[in-house]
């Protein structure tokens, strides 16, 4: 398996199913070496989805805060 990228983001809250949630799904690609991501905030998951589920979210964006 090779890793064709890495994306972070913060935690943010959103109105899902009638209540607010807490999701870190909204990331965006990291360029560069990173060897501290100190301050970008911690879920308590992590998801490693195979290069083919992108278009299956973006195609669906109200399926990915279910994530």
């Amino acid at each position: 398996m090779k890793v064709i990228s890495v994306n972070i983001g913060l935690p943010r809250e959103i109105f899902y199913e009638g209540r607010m949630i807490l999701t870190g799904i909204f990331k965006a690609p990291i360029t560069g070496r990173k060897d501290d991501l100190a301050g970008m905030g911690r879920a308590t998951e992590v998801k490693a989805l195979p290069d083919g589920w992108r278009d299956y979210f973006r195609a669906r964006p109200e399926a990915a805060a279910g994530c």
